[in-house]
């Protein structure tokens, strides 16, 4: 039996159409800014946000990108021209989560539909005591709006993030421990696919 061909992600996005949900939130930037600093070659990056207060989608994107620690890299890298190489990647899309077909016009829904390669949700509620109607409407609602685009669309597939945690009996610090040497396949059966 021959060895399978190492994963490659830069392989994988190059050229793809990609519709980030949470981009403002911890695991949407650092996925896209690891995407727009590791895999260059990528379609398109459609962000969705919703406006805020009187600050638009594209507004709170200037501002995620200009404040969060994580795009420093890509600030050094790209310096004054970063304004270009990202209107060259990523397109700011205005939309309501919590709204059929993401809140989008339908022209621009019938674009996505027909363009994406896949959409990454990792938006969500991730407050630990919210307002169980905005918790069903963040984090299940919206997910099954996000469902039915993708569901809708020509070839696009999902990839959900979600995040959780567990609520034990037990109360104060817990102990984990990194057991030495330790992989869930056998040394010998661990395959290393991921390339960058």
């Amino acid at each position: 039996m021959s060895e399978p061909e190492p994963i490659s992600i830069r392989g994988a996005f190059a050229g793809k159409h990609v519709l980030l949900t949470g981009a403002s939130g911890f695991l949407g930037k650092v996925w896209l800014a690891m995407m727009l600093e590791r895999a260059p070659e990528i379609g398109r990056v459609y962000v969705l946000l919703r406006s805020k207060a009187l600050v638009s989608a594209q507004g709170r994107f200037e501002k995620i990108v200009n404040t969060s620690p994580v795009f420093c890299r890509l600030h050094e890298r790209h310096g004054s021209s970063l304004g270009r190489y990202l209107a060259s990647k990523v397109e700011v899309i205005e939309g309501e989560l919590s709204a059929p077909s993401l809140g989008l016009g339908g022209e621009l829904a019938g674009r996505l539909r027909r363009e994406l390669d896949l959409v990454v949700h990792c938006a969500g509620l991730v407050d630990f005591d919210p307002d169980l109607r905005k918790a069903l409407a963040s984090n299940v609602e919206a997910t099954m709006h996000v469902a039915d685009f993708v569901e809708q669309s020509d070839h696009a597939g999902l990839l959900h993030v979600s995040t959780s945690y567990v609520a034990g009996r037990r109360y104060g610090a817990i102990e984990e421990r990194v057991l030495p040497e330790y992989a869930p396949l056998p040394a010998a059966r661990a395959p290393e696919f991921i390339t960058m």
